[in-house]
């Protein structure tokens, strides 16, 4: 259920989309407006286009590709003006301020707005003649309108946050290692050896998940920049960060535990008759361990007041068959390490989420 809800918040939040679309229109059009009427200018274009631009995903975003696109326009002006002072208009002058504003706008920096620094000069010296000034100071006033307009309609109206897409990132990392414990508690415990069960592959997808957790967590970061609603949600980006920290250490572990279970299940099938590496009341008890620690995991570490217990009792079982496995006799033999192992790793598991318990983290449920 908690999966479908989150397909169904991630469709609607393409309505994202729509609503930057909506300010990015309202933005154009007061721009085309002061700009006409207030400022008198009989065609202005370029006010409501540079509006246009500087309504992005984010606030800081709005602000940096707002100020890149007028610094573009203006180096584009001074590259079609000097060409038209010294060249005249011709063909030579075209390639050059071409060339110019084709090396100018390249310049790293200005990212996907360089473009516009040859656009506007061949624009400038195409349609400014000989002498382009007048033309190009409306121009320039234009846009002097219409990127601050801009910025303010996508701050002011409904500024943009995208806390809600790293929650989901989180939330389908904790379901997706919540249930491959589950799933191999549950190997343990019913028809053991398990038939080809893709434990370790699925653990080595985590790796993918948390890269892609860290990328939905920049952004909904970002998103908290220079934002007038995120005033309020300056805490969630150190929570955020604190449960990844979490998920990231506890992966190495969750790797370990699926790689050694998938071979000691496969040399259980192949070899029927040789002693198992996990007898039967070990895969009992462990197998209880990882569907409760699966538990703690699923419901994203919040520390209720009943679930805090239920962690001590637990880590207290995990001791208990670490001392009964550490004292049996054939320690020699390969059961003692590799029920050792996997307890080391689950007592690692078990550590960092109660360290991120007594953290005070609070996973919210809806942000």
């Amino acid at each position: 259920m908690r999966r479908w809800a989150i397909g169904l918040r991630r469709r609607w939040s393409r309505n994202d989309q729509v609503t930057t679309a909506v300010k990015a229109t309202i933005a154009a059009v007061c721009a085309w407006i002061v700009a006409r009427y207030l400022a008198g200018h009989r065609d202005p274009y370029f006010a409501p286009i540079s509006a246009l631009v500087s309504v992005q995903a984010t606030v800081v975003r709005s602000v940096r590709e707002g100020v890149s696109f007028a610094v573009c326009f203006a180096l584009g002006v001074v590259v079609a003006v000097a060409s038209a002072e010294f060249l005249g208009p011709g063909l030579l002058s075209l390639t050059i301020t071409l060339l110019a504003g084709a090396l100018l706008g390249g310049w790293r920096g200005f990212g996907a707005q360089g473009i516009e620094v040859p656009f506007t000069a061949t624009f400038v010296l195409l349609l400014g003649g000989a002498h382009p000034e007048p033309f190009v100071l409306s121009r320039l006033v234009d846009v002097a309108v219409g990127v601050p307009i801009g910025i303010a309609v996508n701050a002011f109206l409904l500024a943009p946050l995208h806390l809600r897409s790293a929650t989901d990132a989180l939330d389908r990392t904790a379901d997706d290692i919540a249930a491959l414990l589950t799933d191999m508690a549950d190997g343990l415990a019913e028809g053991w050896p398990v038939e080809n069960p893709h434990w370790y592959e699925r653990s080595q997808a985590l790796d993918k998940a948390l890269r892609d957790t860290l990328g939905s967590m920049s952004h909904a970061h970002e998103s908290l920049r220079l934002n007038p609603r995120g005033t309020t949600e300056l805490h969630r980006p150190r929570l955020h960060e604190r449960l990844w920290d979490c998920f990231a250490d506890i992966r190495g572990s969750v790797q370990s535990i699926a790689h050694s279970l998938d071979d000691a299940s496969a040399k259980a099938a192949d070899e029927p008759d040789t002693p198992s590496w996990l007898d039967e009341g070990f895969r009992a008890e462990y197998g209880e361990l990882l569907r409760k620690a699966s538990l703690v995991i699923g419901q994203r570490l919040h520390p209720a007041p009943r679930s805090r217990p239920g962690m001590d009792e637990t880590q207290q079982a995990l001791l208990d068959l670490r001392q009964e496995v550490s004292t049996r006799p054939e320690r020699s033999r390969a059961p003692w390490y590799t029920q050792s192992h996997l307890v080391i790793e689950l007592n690692r598991i078990l550590t960092r989420v109660c360290d991120a318990i007594d953290d005070g983290e609070r996973f919210p449920a809806s942000v």
